[in-house]
């Protein structure tokens, strides 16, 4: 057994990412290790549980995890000059565009933003219900239960979605895929998020000086919005639907140099005035 955890340990520490096109694998997170080990230790418990192998101490308590916690991209805040570019952009594709409004007006996530269906609106009360997430062909439930929530749709996004909901329309007849907010005509499911992101939003954020631009950018981008209006951080929190303020403190890309420089400025006019 100690042979067998040991080599499991080393597979997990050296654990890599597949890689795309456009980016070559690379190690693994020590937060992605640390999902690996909690999905193996969840396996232990489940064949004990079921008596595939007998009771004892899950062996996947001792693994040790290697490699400091940090992001593996610092996220890009979007400036508005790069917005109104990027937003205005002729050869972006409509739906990608309105995917896009969605995503920096509402900080939704990207897997929140295709599992949206028409039926998950109420354009009357202008109010959006968050309610599953599409991740490739897999249609499941939001990544947390605080991210299930009801969202404001303001007037500008509300003209955003009658928009899209006119170029579906033929005939009079609204004709989404499968009510699917943004589905494919040759699928029949929501849009593939990693094609979307490689084919329409990285070739457009190039273009307007937004190297490697992700779908989560927008969400970063966002809270990083409400911090510079000066919103309560439980407003902030209910917003980005995390379940602690300590996640939301976690986004909005500003250095703890510059959430301290005030402070620090004003202890320095204070020694002035004392000298």
């Amino acid at each position: 057994m100690a042979k067998d955890l040991d080599a499991l340990e080393t597979w997990v520490n050296g654990y890599r990412t597949l890689g795309t096109p456009n980016h070559p694998p690379r190690d693994a997170s020590k937060k992605t290790k640390l999902h690996i080990k909690a999905f193996l230790h969840l396996l232990f418990e489940c064949a004990m549980k079921w008596k595939i192998i007998p009771l004892q101490r899950n062996p996947l308590t001792v693994l040790k995890v290697k490699g400091r916690k940090k992001r593996v991209r610092k996220p890009n805040i979007i400036t508005h000059d790069q917005w109104i570019a990027l937003t205005t952009d002729p050869e972006l594709c409509s739906h990608v565009r309105t995917m896009i409004f969605i995503a920096m007006l509402l900080g939704l996530r990207a897997s929140e933003i295709l599992g949206l269906r028409w039926d998950d609106f109420d354009m009357v009360r202008r109010i959006m219900h968050i309610q599953r997430s599409q991740v490739g062909q897999h249609t499941g439930d939001t990544k947390t239960e605080g991210s299930e929530e009801e969202l404001p749709i303001h007037e500008d996004l509300f003209a955003i979605l009658e928009a899209w909901r006119e170029e579906q329309t033929i005939d009079g007849v609204h004709t989404p895929i499968n009510r699917w907010l943004f589905g494919s005509i040759l699928t029949g499911r929501p849009f593939w998020r990693g094609t979307l992101q490689q084919d329409h939003l990285m070739p457009a954020g190039a273009k307007v000086g937004i190297p490697n631009l992700g779908w989560h950018d927008f969400r970063h981008t966002y809270r990083a919005m409400m911090r510079q209006e000066k919103l309560t951080l439980e407003e902030q929190r209910v917003l980005m639907r995390h379940e602690s303020i300590q996640m939301t403190l976690k986004y909005g890309g500003e250095s703890k140099v510059e959430t301290v420089r005030g402070a620090n400025a004003r202890v320095v006019e204070m020694l002035r005035r004392r000298a």
